[in-house]
């Protein structure tokens, strides 16, 4: 178990409250249908074949996923216990159909997604807030200047007690055919441009020791974060963006999308060591996130050994076929649906090699019926023939 930071040696102790869902006949009853043999074997059966995939096999069909969300009324910042056992209550009821879809790998997915991508954010003292009422969370950058940042006791931090009520009570009640998303841990520059925007930017150039203090802070965060979730969530069951993004047992993931504006060199020097530091704490390596323009990045993640999966979408997924050429062979790539890479063209780029194919829209019902259809009339056969 690597080390957790910034606790002062302590486990948190939870507040917790009498819920009337812990005897509650509905969450009983969801619990046993999710526990159900049926599920299981499917659920199963999809992670079987994702670790085929990530081992190198050609599979037999190619591999589809669409995640499906509990949903619930109580609101997850006061109440996440009730949050999560109404998602178990939704999925095994509204969403059980989805979840035993063997064409399509559509896990289950329970969590309270505070603060959207601004959670770490807020652990470390930015004013973050809903711009319009309908979770739009953004960030007022901090006054103080780069390179004061400090370590915060984020154990007592009200919002880190929230997201641990949350996990605490899934470990305790869901079964095992059900998938857990953590809130945001983001990476180390998405965070820092967070806090600091344009001037963090600048002190790369023009500050770089105030730059790498403030980097190995929030990296010292990111570190004591995933180790509590490490030691207490199950591996398969603990997963970031699940949605479109659930990996086998033993991945950690990086959401990040601003080292577009860095060139190779500054990659190398500000950001690479504490993302290979992060990654480096899960067994298998990890999983990162793109949505812009990267390929000058491509020489450098070509030795970035701990990087085994690279997710993308939009004008990432325009360069899918950069990525998956001048990449080394082990690694693997999850293609978000959209209007740059059809799951079709990925398929015919790749050959069926090493992609999976997401859709995490208001289409994904329509999206994964294609999907399906597609690959029980044999198309994909053709694609990967092209």
């Amino acid at each position: 178990m690597p080390e957790i930071r910034g606790q002062n040696g302590l486990r948190p102790r939870l507040a917790r409250k009498n819920l009337a869902t812990m005897n509650n006949a509905k969450l009983d009853e969801a619990i046993r249908i999710l526990k159900g043999d049926d599920l299981r074997t499917v659920v199963d059966t999809h992670f079987d074949r994702l670790d085929c995939l990530y081992a190198g096999e050609l599979l037999e069909r190619p591999f589809g996923l669409s995640g499906v969300w509990g949903t619930a009324t109580s609101n997850s910042f006061t109440h996440p216990e009730d949050c999560i056992a109404e998602q178990l209550v939704s999925l095994a009821t509204v969403e059980l159909d989805k979840l035993k879809c063997g064409a399509v790998f559509r896990p289950g997915i329970t969590g309270v997604g505070l603060y959207g991508v601004h959670f770490m954010d807020v652990l470390l003292g930015a004013e973050v807030f809903d711009l319009d009422g309908t979770g739009n969370w953004q960030v007022h950058t901090l006054t103080t200047a780069v390179g004061t940042l400090e370590l915060p006791n984020w154990a007592q931090h009200p919002a880190w007690q929230t997201a641990a009520r949350a996990a605490e009570f899934f470990v305790e009640h869901a079964p095992g055919s059900v998938v857990f998303e953590t809130p945001c841990i983001s990476s180390p520059l998405n965070i820092a441009i967070n806090l600091y925007g344009q001037e963090f930017l600048m002190a790369l150039l023009e500050e770089p020791e105030a730059a790498h203090h403030d980097m190995r802070v929030i990296t010292d965060l990111m570190l004591g974060i995933h180790g509590w979730y490490i030691e207490r969530v199950p591996w398969r069951q603990r997963q970031a963006a699940a949605i479109g993004r659930v990996t086998p047992p033993g991945f950690g993931h990086l959401c990040r999308c601003s080292a577009t504006m860095l060139s190779e060199e500054q990659y190398l020097e500000f950001v690479m060591p504490y993302e290979r530091e992060v990654l480096a704490l899960f067994p298998r390596g990890g999983f990162m996130h793109l949505c812009g323009f990267y390929t000058q990045l491509i020489p450098a993640w070509q030795h970035f050994d701990e990087l085994k999966v690279l997710q993308v979408n939009d004008d990432a997924s325009a360069d899918l076929p950069e990525y998956f050429r001048r990449l080394p062979d082990d690694r693997v790539f999850y293609n978000l649906e959209c209007p740059q890479m059809p799951w079709r063209e990925a398929e015919r780029l790749t050959s069926g090699c090493r992609i999976v194919h997401t859709c995490a829209t208001n289409t994904a019902e329509a999206w994964s019926r294609d999907f399906a259809a597609a690959a029980n009339a044999g198309e994909f056969e053709l694609l990967r023939a092209w």
